[in-house]
């Protein structure tokens, strides 16, 4: 079931008095609404509090942040005044996102910051970049309210994004010196056998597992059974359920780690990757850190050490943790053999049923890759 959340921050120094919440003052400059209990229901249904945030913001002549985290993944933001949206930004549109900067008092140059972090496609990390933007706690939860107040403060500031900026200035796209040349493409289903759901369908990061030994597809949504496949040299080989174990199904349930690579592994608390001394040098022995969103991929065919994240993108990292290059592909990425990426784009069709719009087919587009230096 999809959990959501919402903040409502008053930019102001005088204290809120006239809401049925309770608003406090943990950043400069923002009042923000203290959250009910853990069974309280207090302005915590999104309808409830953007509607409170609008009334706020025609009662006080204030502007008032609203902002909104849908299922961890999802973030959306509007910005009242006067009891009308003077900008916001939610799933399938943008409003005003431009003047942002001067609404909150900021100069235009900010605006191309903000659209960069806009760009950014993990949501707590965006929401930790937008904090530093607009410089005050966007979610507080109930259990945060035992914390001391200090720990709930933000200043405006540009430490994180210049972190960022840094983790992220690398060649991409043309002036990336890797580049990805599609191999194939094909409508069809991937799916684990084993634990009986369609890949990437579910949320969870399932890239920590080695997969080309444990693929099982089908074309398009004909209804036909699924097949075992293994992913190798760029091709998908359909095979029957003996020579699939005679592809190392079995390793599945015998590797403990059952990693992609054996020649690494991938550790999230801390976020880091850790080589093993059969890795390619100079990996062997080392441990480095994640750039944020990025899980750990494999060696290509020249040893060189390849990470990726759930935006369709893989990077070239050195043995020092430092992004080399990256590229987009389409498709989020569920395997890599060598110089070799499979990705699988979820599709869906929705039909017009008895007034409804209905889930009617459920398939996907099935692409290969093969990496090369330009």
């Amino acid at each position: 079931m999809a959990v959501s959340y919402t903040g409502i921050h008053v930019l102001s120094g005088e204290r809120v008095t006239v809401s049925p919440g309770r608003f406090a003052s943990f950043s400069p400059g923002w009042q923000s609404l203290i959250p009910a209990g853990k069974d309280g229901e207090l302005l915590s249904r999104p309808g409830d509090s953007a509607k409170e945030a609008r009334r706020l913001s025609k009662l006080l002549s204030k502007t008032v942040l609203w902002f909104f985290l849908y299922d961890e993944e999802v973030v959306e933001f509007t910005l009242f005044s006067e009891g009308k949206t003077a900008a916001a930004r939610d799933a399938s549109s943008d409003k005003n996102i431009s003047k942002v900067p001067g609404i909150i008092g900021l100069e235009e140059g900010y605006r191309k910051r903000l659209y960069d972090i806009l760009s950014v496609t993990d949501a707590e990390y965006q929401t930790e970049l937008l904090e530093e933007f607009f410089g005050v706690k966007l979610l507080l939860l109930p259990e945060m309210m035992e914390d001391p107040p200090e720990t709930l403060a933000r200043k405006r500031d540009d430490a994180l994004f210049r972190q960022y900026r840094a983790e992220n200035d690398v060649p991409s796209g043309k002036k990336s010196p890797v580049q990805a040349r599609l191999l194939f493409e094909m409508d069809g289903v991937l799916s684990n056998s084993d634990w009986g759901h369609k890949y990437f369908t579910e949320t969870g990061i399932l890239g920590v597992f080695r997969k080309h030994y444990w693929l099982y597809a089908k074309e398009q949504h004909t209804g036909s059974e699924e097949v075992p496949v293994c992913f190798r040299d760029g091709r998908l080989v359909f095979l029957s359920d003996e020579e699939m174990l005679a592809e190392g199904a079995d390793r599945l349930h015998n590797d403990d780690r059952m990693q992609k690579d054996p020649r690494f592994e991938q550790l999230f608390f801390p976020d880091r990757v850790r080589f093993f001394e059969d890795a390619p040098p100079p990996y062997p022995g080392r441990t480095i850190k994640n750039a944020r969103g990025f899980y750990g991929l494999g060696f290509d065919a020249k040893g060189r050490f390849l990470a990726y994240d759930e935006n369709s993108c893989f990077a070239l990292v050195d043995e020092g943790g430092k992004m080399l290059a990256k590229q987009h592909v389409k498709g989020q990425i569920i395997d890599q053999d060598g110089d070799y990426l499979l990705t699988w784009a979820r599709k869906t069709d929705l039909e017009l049923i008895d007034g409804v719009r209905r889930l009617t087919r459920f398939y996907g587009v099935i692409r290969g890759y093969q990496i090369y230096d330009k």
